[in-house]
């Protein structure tokens, strides 16, 4: 909201309650936590693809030389867009919490839990929980 002083005559805007690190997220508030409740909202659907919809099952056949059964991609679009998305959504939620992080100077460690979950396609776990416990400790 902009505030108008009598004495100069010009449009000012209130004062950023949180000091940033990277000057291109100064004023992004608003529109910065709404990404990140966006990309957490995919990552959720894209993990419930993954354990509900199963998009990579057993082909039937054993890999070369072992009793190991061999396992690929099942050939439908909706298989398709769920790996993608998986991917797209993993790399966003890393890259969303990287810049959080640093402009918000908390600490590292919240992107270590994404390792192992973002394996298993579920980085909504800790992308959660940094938007509930770990923003709210860096403000």
């Amino acid at each position: 909201m902009a505030t108008q002083t009598s004495a100069t005559n010009s449009v000012s805007e209130p004062e950023d309650p949180i000091s940033h690190v990277l000057p291109f997220m100064a004023g992004m508030n608003r529109p910065w936590d709404l990404i990140g409740r966006i990309f957490l909202g995919v990552a959720v659907l894209v993990g419930l693809a993954w354990i509900f919809a199963k998009p990579i099952a057993p082909t039937g056949q054993n890999f070369p030389k072992t009793n190991l059964p061999d396992v690929a991609l099942i050939k439908s679009p909706f298989a398709v867009a769920t790996v993608f998305l998986s991917i797209f959504s993993g790399v966003a939620t890393f890259l969303w919490m990287l810049i959080d992080i640093i402009d918000r100077r908390s600490k590292y460690i919240w992107i270590l839990p994404l390792v192992p979950f973002g394996f298993f396609g579920l980085h909504a776990i800790p992308l959660g929980l940094y938007q509930l416990i770990g923003r709210l400790r860096s403000r």
